[in-house]
């Protein structure tokens, strides 16, 4: 079994912890992506995956205006970054999503045995917007050797 989400708009990030009044919380932006992942599983038809599970999570990111010139066409900054290096690191993207989908797509956050996650940039006049498109999968059972 799988499933597939997109994420409309750039990367949700996972904040730092807040600390105010004696107590540790997390911060409404955190709060609301990993509310959005929650909500965007339940349209999918809230899927539950069992044993080992593969994710992979590819972040399509807007590149600057500074990167094109006034013809709309890659500037020598925009040809030299070839990969965004920039905010949302992607171990923050990472977390939102898997908080955001604990206890729910499956039991347990141990059970991801594999994971990829890429940031690039959306290509000019692509098809793709920026989003973040996220496929979770199960792993086929490992086949256990027989003993000769």
């Amino acid at each position: 079994m799988r499933f597939q989400l997109v994420i409309a708009g750039p990367p949700p990030a996972k904040g730092r912890p807040r600390f105010g009044n004696g107590r540790v919380y997390t911060d409404t932006k955190t709060l609301s992506a990993e509310e959005t992942v929650r909500q965007l599983w339940r349209e999918a038809g809230s899927p539950r995956l069992t044993g080992p599970i593969g994710v992979c999570i590819r972040c399509h990111i807007q590149r600057p205006k500074s990167h094109f010139t006034s013809k709309g066409e890659l500037s020598a900054k925009g040809q030299r970054e070839k990969k965004p290096t920039s905010k949302p690191d992607l171990s923050n993207t990472w977390k939102v999503i898997e908080d955001g989908l604990n206890h729910l797509a499956f039991a347990d956050d141990s059970q991801i045995v594999e994971a990829h996650v890429y940031k690039h940039w959306v290509l000019h006049l692509d098809r793709h917007v920026p989003c973040t498109e996220l496929d979770v999968y199960e792993l086929e059972p490992a086949t256990e050797a027989l003993a000769a």
